[in-house]
């Protein structure tokens, strides 16, 4: 072992002297070194898509190498941009990087699109240290097409045509509303309108704006709402918040200002990483089959731009990652903080509700024959479902990442620093009933405070080292300027956020509220009877659901060793441990005293096999619980072992 070590650090230096060690010798010739550029496009063109690991051999001690990546034949992108450095575990298999399987065949030019589609799947995801899938899954080329579009018309009868192509009333006409969604209702030749509201002026309320906001199953923020609630159907419905008047868009047939907060923060402690990941997770999904899959990051349609509030999803997604960082960490203690406030209630018009003109038009612009990953763009831009009824608010959550040792030196536990940072449990938080403004009147124990902060307690100016490492943020609502002010807090050298911040995050949700609890329906629903082949595209985005969830599911990972569940974090499988073992894939025992414990290893669904029939207008699909099969006392699988997928006769 030694002797290997010895060889493996002299062997950089080895190379690094050959490189550029002066030739030798009377009859050497020189000849033309090729550049790095040649030397990379001439690999482009013979090798296989991989990334390499280190090669040489591994002996149980951590190793560390460079993962290169070598690009396939006809393309031009690797699974990631950057080669990267890695520590190999003791026993550590090695890493997989993510692999896509090969393109399908092109589609039908789309007479009315005038393109045609292919997609690929996800084999299986990177796992160990290996590339995460996060390249596009379909590809779009213009094409010209053997038939012709059949446009549909739009007949509005005696109704008013827009310009958009909605239908509305002909009272609507002139009445100051954009009724029309692109103002071609508000020409009006001088003529002053009159409107609804009888010339008050009476705001929107962002939380009616926010109703009916879509869902995605896998976790990701969708970007656009479905229903456009800037349509009041010419009605001035008005809606108090407790001091203000606001205006109730059509689409929204209740909404009660209800305001309520927890009466407390709830807190919990954990000894490790992917335990808190896990639950936040919980948080985030629909849970399948107990399985655990997160998706934030979308892969279709990466470059549409979308709202600012989306810039939220992108924090949440860091700060997923930097929760990751401390995976293998020892010596952490892992403090969740949650709390919640509701604004209000809210119930969409199950009937005549109006849609958002650019969620119809791409509707309109999907193919009628069925391609993945077109479908999947619709999926990752409005949801896989939208919110029918719900409550409005938002949610607090922080993470504090605490150093265990630095702790038992002081000897403070998580119940002192709960208490200095006033999220005990007599904190005392009550809410008034207009808006949401908070009383505080929190208990606070100030010798501890001053043993846990950051300073000495003697020389105040001498830094030491702070029981709180990190606090990662999770939070949902809120204004944009709020949240990025956070990030940047708790970004600092010694991070502190306390419940002053929740006064002031709970402040700014009015003009920023999320739906926090729901009551999903799939966003298939939705679509309009009218629209030209409006049937056969609500089965495909039905059966794009389906195939969304399979597509990300935790089968296309390696299995865990000794116990351990797999989860799926943007196209990465990571291993959950049991107590006793520790590892990229639970390979270790944590500590020398325990003897190997029989962990009980529950029962894992296998991927859905999908028949190549389609009967009916549905293909059959069936799984096994063999992913892995239930031992030694571990439960069985949850779930049916068939289903059936809309399919093309």
């Amino acid at each position: 072992m030694q002797c290997f070590q010895r060889v493996h650090e002299t062997l950089p230096v080895l190379l690094s002297e050959s490189r550029h060690a002066k030739p030798q010798g009377k009859n050497y010739k020189s000849r033309e070194i090729s550049s790095p550029a040649r030397r990379r496009k001439k690999r482009q063109q013979e090798t296989p898509t991989a990334f390499a690991p280190p090669h040489f051999p591994y002996h149980g001690s951590p190793v560390a190498g460079t993962r290169v990546c070598i690009r396939p034949a006809g393309q031009t992108e690797c699974f990631s941009q950057n080669p990267q450095r890695f520590q190999r575990e003791v026993n550590a298999p090695a890493p997989i990087d993510c692999q896509l399987s090969s393109w399908g065949s092109w589609s039908q030019c789309d007479p009315c699109t005038k393109h045609r589609y292919r997609s690929r799947s996800v084999e299986h995801f990177g796992q160990y240290g290996g590339a995460a899938c996060v390249n596009t899954l379909g590809d779009i080329q213009r094409c010209i097409p053997e038939e012709d579009c059949l446009e549909q018309p739009v007949l509005c009868g005696n109704d008013f045509e827009c310009e958009s192509g909605r239908c509305i009333k002909t009272r609507l006409l002139c009445n100051g509303d954009n009724d029309c969604g692109d103002y071609s209702d508000e020409t009006c030749d001088d003529k002053d309108p009159k409107s609804p509201c009888r010339n008050s002026d009476i705001e929107l309320s962002e939380i009616a704006r926010t109703a009916g906001d879509g869902l995605n199953i896998l976790g990701m923020k969708p970007r656009r709402n479905p229903f456009d609630n800037e349509y009041f159907n010419g009605i001035c419905d008005r809606v108090r918040d407790g001091k203000t008047y606001f205006r109730k868009p059509w689409n929204v047939a209740a909404l009660v200002y209800q305001t309520r907060a927890d009466k407390s923060f709830t807190t919990e402690t954990y000894h490790d990483a992917k335990s808190v990941m896990s639950k936040i997770i919980d948080g985030l999904t629909v849970n399948i089959d107990a399985s655990v899959s997160l998706k934030l990051t979308p892969t279709e349609n990466k470059n549409v731009s979308v709202n600012a509030n989306a810039g939220i999803g992108y924090s949440k997604t860091k700060n997923i990652e930097k929760l990751r960082t401390y995976s293998e960490t020892k010596d952490k203690t892992f403090m969740r903080v949650s709390g919640s406030v509701q604004l209000a209630t809210f119930q969409m018009r199950t009937r005549g509700a109006m849609l958002n003109p650019t969620f119809i038009e791409d509707i309109k612009n999907l193919p009628k024959g069925y391609d993945k990953a077109e479908y999947f763009s619709i999926l990752e831009m409005y949801g896989t479902h939208y919110s029918v009824s719900g409550n409005l608010g938002g949610k607090y959550e922080l993470v504090y990442v605490l150093d265990s040792i630095e702790m038992n030196s002081r000897e403070l536990t998580t119940e002192d620093i709960k208490d200095c940072l006033r999220f005990n449990a007599d904190a005392g938080i009550g809410v008034k009933a207009e808006g949401a403004n908070l009383d505080l009147n929190p208990k606070i124990k100030g010798d501890v405070c001053k043993t846990g902060g950051g300073e000495s307690e003697t020389e105040p100016s001498i830094n030491i080292k702070p029981v709180i490492e990190s606090i990662i943020s999770f939070v949902d609502g809120g204004t944009v300027e709020y949240v990025t002010a956070l990030e940047e807090k708790l970004n600092k050298k010694q991070p502190v956020a306390d419940v002053n911040d929740y006064v002031q995050w709970a402040s700014s949700l009015k003009e920023a509220p999320a739906v926090i609890k729901s009551k999903p329906n799939p966003i298939y629903s939705l679509i309009p009877t009218d629209i030209k082949d409006a049937y056969t595209k609500s089965r495909n985005l039905e059966r794009a659901i389906e195939e969304y969830i399979d597509e990300y599911s935790v089968c296309k990972c390696q299995r865990c060793q000794n116990g351990g569940k797999a989860m799926v974090i943007d196209g990465e499988c990571i291993c959950k441990c049991p107590l006793h073992y520790e590892g990229v894939a639970c390979q270790n025992i944590k500590a020398e005293a325990f003897s190997k414990p029989k962990e009980p290893i529950d029962g894992g669904w296998g991927c859905w096999t999908v028949s190549p029939n389609c009967v009916n207008g549905d293909l059959t699909a069936t799984r096994k619980c063999d992913n892995p099969v239930p031992q030694q006392g571990g439960k069985t699988c949850h779930g049916s072992q068939t289903k059936t997928i809309p399919c093309e006769k």
